[in-house]
């Protein structure tokens, strides 16, 4: 994933709660939550409309020397967790990881970890921080103009509803309309 021309890599438990942990593998660890960052992480997660919190866990990982190195270090940390392994357990060689990568790719063994020492190393995790998302598109609220359902008092991007959302009648999500305007079967 990038964020500002910089990789990084995620990973997130896809289950449908209120508070969805994404952890957060950056090998400049500059721990930023940004609009940005929120967008493209909440796009992975959009058809869950129960959630109510990203909660981005940032984890110390193996530092990148220089200017160009994300993109090696994002791949070498998603190999890691693709391996059910921590990436902040793994101190790369960094003198390897070029070469590891183009070998990788020319030989197809995608899931081969990066030359590393690995320490359990419980200790890495540095910090957390939430952010509370809305609406269909499960984003933040970025400024732009909500309205409110008047039956389950979840907040609504105008930008993201249908142009005839009137501002002056009572609002009801697609989800609360239905339920409000279905017969009772018990009646």
């Amino acid at each position: 994933m990038a964020n500002r021309a910089h990789w990084i890599t995620i990973a997130g438990n896809c289950e449908p709660k209120p508070t969805i942990q994404i952890d957060v593998y950056d090998s400049l660890n500059s721990n930023i939550v940004d609009q940005e960052l929120i967008s493209q992480v909440s796009s992975f997660f959009r058809c869950h409309e129960g959630i109510e919190y990203l909660e981005f866990v940032f984890h110390n990982v193996t530092h990148q020397v220089d200017g160009s190195a994300c993109g090696v270090h994002a791949i070498a940390n998603a190999i890691v967790v693709c391996n059910g392994q921590m990436p902040e357990w793994h101190v790369y060689y960094r003198h390897l990881m070029r070469d590891h990568l183009v070998s990788i790719i020319a030989n197809g063994h995608h899931c081969a970890l990066f030359p590393s020492e690995t320490f359990d190393c419980k200790s890495r995790t540095s910090m957390k921080k939430a952010a509370r998302v809305f609406c269909y598109c499960r984003e933040i609220d970025d400024g732009s103009e909500m309205i409110q359902c008047c039956r389950c008092f979840e907040w609504f991007h105008f930008k993201c509803l249908d142009d005839a959302v009137d501002k002056t009648t009572p609002f009801y999500c697609d989800y609360c309309f239905v339920r409000q305007h279905r017969p009772n079967p018990y009646q």
